[in-house]
């Protein structure tokens, strides 16, 4: 579900393992240059009776402190602080089950004690004491398949909807939410990726059946949306942008 280069060291890469039919655990592994056995892979996590790790985050004050949601039949955040050498649950009576994807566990950057965790048919949550507790952003759909965070302005905050096919925008820290974008015109059936960079933002939408579906980007904060789908074949899971160089933009694409 999910890889992530350590953030001091872009040689070291993070990935996330989950179970075959056959297996009831889910992994996390850390590839290392400098590990001689096992070609330089290792298992720093393993999760017994889950679904599958989705989603990887270092703390961007303190990458020491790694944050990696789990899924199942009991879902949990488990936490380590020391680059992986030690984990434990982040909070026993927070259990997450509906976190799936890596874009819906979001951390400030700027405060590391601030979160937030969007899951599917639950709510969006707050925490602002590392996870200690969570309220509920009453405001915020209830399902929703992604959150984005704009760094230049910690108070916005975007939100694909997963029970229809719209884009939602906070501008107070989530606590009140309006929507700024709606495709049903254009067939969509829900959003599963949003992200922004400053003014620009961009959508994924999955059309009914997850049978493909269009890239949308804003340019003016979400007021307007331009369909940059292009000679894209298929439904798109995932987007990033480069950080060194905003005008490229990668996108993931689905299997139908």
């Amino acid at each position: 579900y999910d890889i992530e280069l350590d953030p001091d060291d872009n040689s070291i890469i993070y990935a996330s393992y989950s179970p075959k039919i056959f297996e009831d655990f889910s992994s996390l592994w850390r590839y290392s240059p400098y590990q001689q056995e096992g070609f330089g892979w290792s298992e720093i996590l393993r999760v017994e009776d889950s679904g599958g790790i989705t989603s990887i985050a270092f703390d961007p004050v303190n990458p020491n402190n790694i944050y990696a949601g789990i899924i199942g039949d009991r879902g949990a955040i488990y936490v380590s602080s020391d680059r992986g050498k030690s984990w434990h649950v982040l909070n026993e009576h927070f259990t997450m089950c509906t976190v799936w994807g890596q874009s819906q566990l979001i951390i400030h950057p700027d405060n590391p004690s601030i979160a937030y965790a969007a899951t599917w048919l639950g709510g969006t949550w707050k925490t602002e004491d590392a996870g200690q507790t969570w309220t509920l952003l009453k405001e915020a759909p209830i399902s929703s398949t992604a959150l984005s965070l704009n760094e230049e302005d910690t108070d916005v905050i975007y939100l694909a909807d997963r029970s229809s096919p719209t884009v939602w925008k906070s501008e107070d820290a989530g606590e009140t939410w309006r929507e700024v974008a709606n495709f049903r015109a254009d067939g969509a059936l829900l959003v599963m990726r949003v992200l922004v960079d400053g003014d620009t933002v961009y959508a994924s939408t999955f059309n009914p059946a997850l049978g493909g579906g269009k890239l949308y980007r804003s340019v003016d904060a979400g007021s307007t949306w331009a369909d940059i789908t292009g000679t894209l074949p298929k439904g798109i899971l995932d987007i990033a942008i480069d950080p060194t160089n905003s005008n490229v933009v990668y996108a993931g694409l689905g299997e139908q």
